[in-house]
């Protein structure tokens, strides 16, 4: 009896041990998904995204630039971007990425984004799933009225 009761100390002692490595690798690894998640934000903080453009065709830097120009009447330049694509499966009115090279380029935009009530043009920030689904803070998205 003493021996079984030997063994399911043991065992006991061995699955303790086992749950605490498991628990410091369960939170090792929720930090580094957390570390991960403030890259990306970090990354992404000098981007938007663009809906409702309706890009067909040429060169999408000239042209997303010169419809921002012209519908928020501001004056942006192309040196302030870093990069410009599309995003998305369909062939019409894909979501347009814009990458600049400053955060107050992003926030410029935003300041003349009321010009856009009444259209369908819609800017937003890039969210994360977790944004995206309020599961953690969001931020603020800009379109029509």
């Amino acid at each position: 009896m003493q021996h079984i009761d030997q063994q399911n100390l043991e065992i006991k002692t061995a699955v303790e041990k086992e749950a605490r490595r498991r628990h410091k690798i369960k939170k090792e690894l929720e930090d580094e998904k957390f570390k991960n998640l403030q890259i990306q934000k970090q990354i992404r903080k000098n981007d938007i995204i663009v809906f409702n453009l309706e890009y067909k065709e040429g060169d999408l830097l000239s042209y997303t630039v010169d419809k921002l120009n012209n519908l928020l009447q501001i004056n942006l330049d192309k040196k302030y971007i870093n990069n410009v694509f599309t995003i998305g499966k369909t062939e019409e009115n894909k979501p347009i990425i814009i990458q600049f090279e400053h955060y107050w380029t992003k926030k410029n935009i935003y300041g003349s984004c009321k010009l856009l009530k009444g259209t369908k043009i819609r800017i937003s920030e890039i969210l994360t799933t977790k944004e995206f689904t309020g599961t953690e803070s969001t931020s603020t998205l800009h379109e029509e009225g």
